[in-house]
């Protein structure tokens, strides 16, 4: 009896979230990707970059930003020194004079955050965009978002990041990790309720209210920016383009991916919106099950056999939805390496969340 109604319990959230998964993959299948043409308006655009000794990526970021399709005249760049100790000014002043507008502007405090507050006291632009100081992208990146922006006339644009990393098992499990959020945040904003953005590309008209970016939390700026949007009714927007999209590097280290994921779970108890915090206990609880069931099974074999139909269910499904982003990005990952990110994924849950209700830790300090 116990186990039938674990089974039926078991397989009852397992259909949920295959629902909302299969409802995000439809969305973005009937979407067709954003075409855009030469930019006709006068729309001034302020790229924000906050930064902290990152002298090694500079050049790089530099360098896309020179390569904009956009003319460099109906956009700026507002670099915002969070406090760096090392050459990374003195190169953005070396590197982007005479290419393009830019501006260094000293924090106003510390952190993200701040440095996001900073950026758009400083903005001469009507829209905003935001990207970190070690992301790169292609050249007709800032002309979509105008172009998108012009026709849409939203309040914010979410638009599609990508994390690169090695050829190592973890590595390729953060990027894949990080790929299953991007299309989340996707589905969910295509089907009209977004749950998800990214701060490293992300888009919003400037505004003069006081947004409430929940100080207490170390990060999340971009999430706590998105929910502040929805409770006043602003128009959101997905924009669907490889063209629009960042490649940011990924954690180099097992500790430091670690630590970027526990931060982002440390944020959790600030949310508000109830999607994010009912898709959140939803994703939370599918990849902890396979764990409880794992622990029954040492008593009751029985359980090992409900376990292995729901992790063949649950990696159909999640495969179903990262192969969409696969196509999109033009990367793949193995299907035996994926059933062995989907086996290993309960483990690294469980860790994250430990060590995220542990953490207390500062953005890059």
């Amino acid at each position: 009896m116990t186990l039938t109604i674990v089974y039926v319990l078991v397989f009852a959230s397992l259909l949920a979230y295959a629902f909302l998964l299969m409802k995000y993959i439809r969305h973005w299948k009937s979407t067709p990707d954003f075409v855009f043409g030469k930019n006709t308006s006068d729309i001034f655009l302020t790229v924000v970059v906050p930064f902290f000794n990152e002298e090694k990526n500079i050049e790089r970021l530099v360098g896309s930003f020179s390569s904009q399709e956009l003319s460099e005249e109906k956009f700026e760049v507002l670099f915002i020194d969070d406090g760096s100790t090392d050459r990374s000014a003195e190169m953005i002043r070396s590197l982007c004079e005479k290419k393009f507008h830019f501006r260094i502007v000293n924090n106003r405090g510390q952190g993200k955050k701040q440095a996001l507050r900073t950026g758009i006291e400083n903005s001469k632009g009507e829209l905003i965009v935001t990207t970190d100081a070690d992301c790169t992208f292609p050249p007709g990146r800032l002309l979509s978002i105008v172009s998108f922006y012009e026709i849409e006339k939203p309040d914010m644009i979410i638009l599609p990041v990508m994390m690169t990393g090695g050829k190592k098992f973890w590595q390729q499990f953060q990027a894949t990790d990080f790929l299953a959020l991007q299309l989340v945040g996707a589905g969910s904003a295509l089907a009209g309720d977004p749950v998800l953005a990214n701060g490293a590309n992300l888009a919003f008209r400037k505004f003069d209210e006081d947004a409430d970016l929940k100080e207490k939390y170390v990060s999340g700026e971009d999430i706590f920016l998105l929910e502040w949007m929805k409770q006043n009714g602003k128009k959101i927007k997905y924009l669907k383009l490889k063209d629009a999209a960042v490649k940011t590097q990924g954690p180099e280290t097992v500790k430091q991916f670690l630590s970027q994921r526990a931060r982002w779970i440390s944020k959790a108890g600030g949310y508000s919106d109830t999607s994010l915090i009912r898709n959140s206990l939803m994703f939370l609880g599918i990849n902890l099950i396979p764990l409880l069931l794992l622990f029954a099974g040492i008593f009751n074999p029985l359980y090992f056999v409900v376990l292995g139909l729901f992790l063949f269910v649950k990696t159909v499904t999640d495969y179903s939805l990262i192969s969409l982003g696969f196509e999109f990005f033009e990367t793949k990952v193995s299907f035996s390496g994926f059933v062995l990110m989907v086996a290993a994924y309960p483990f690294y849950m469980l860790t994250v969340i430990v060590k995220g209700f542990l953490l207390k830790g500062k953005w890059k300090h």
